[in-house]
């Protein structure tokens, strides 16, 4: 309960138990990561002066870059809190280089920055094999 109360003092909202600031952190720019698995990463992120337009971000895994995308996929519960049209959600996948049976620390950063997303996602290190377990 406690960790609720922190994170609604911290926010200009919660919904579905995400902090929804009200200011940016980085400038104009605003996100989180919300969950990364070894299927992918996934979260919303945003540019405030820009807030009709999608942003890039990188996924970099061991201070690597090793993907890009846009987050600028529709998700109601942000257009409710005010985050520009709703269309700043993401989800990249884990591209096989990072699929080598050893843990590899991820981030999303925005594109061209070195301002990485916000992080509310259990972990953020995955060690992910490009084969399934024996047996299945």
């Amino acid at each position: 309960m406690s960790g609720v109360r922190a994170m609604e003092r911290c926010c200009f909202r919660v919904i579905l138990g995400f902090c929804i600031p009200v200011f940016a952190t980085f400038g104009q720019y605003n996100g989180y990561v919300e969950a990364a698995s070894c299927s992918g990463v996934s979260g919303w992120g945003w540019n405030a002066a820009q807030p009709l337009n999608a942003v890039s971000l990188d996924l970099v895994s061991d201070n690597v870059v090793v993907g890009t995308t846009l987050a600028g996929v529709y998700r109601a519960d942000l257009l409710a809190a005010g985050i520009g049209n709703g269309y700043h959600a993401f989800h990249i996948p884990i591209p096989a280089s990072v699929k080598d049976g050893t843990p590899h620390a991820l981030s999303i950063r925005y594109s061209g920055t070195s301002s990485a997303l916000n992080v509310i996602a259990p972990t953020m290190t995955v060690n992910c094999s490009s084969s399934p377990p024996p047996g299945q």
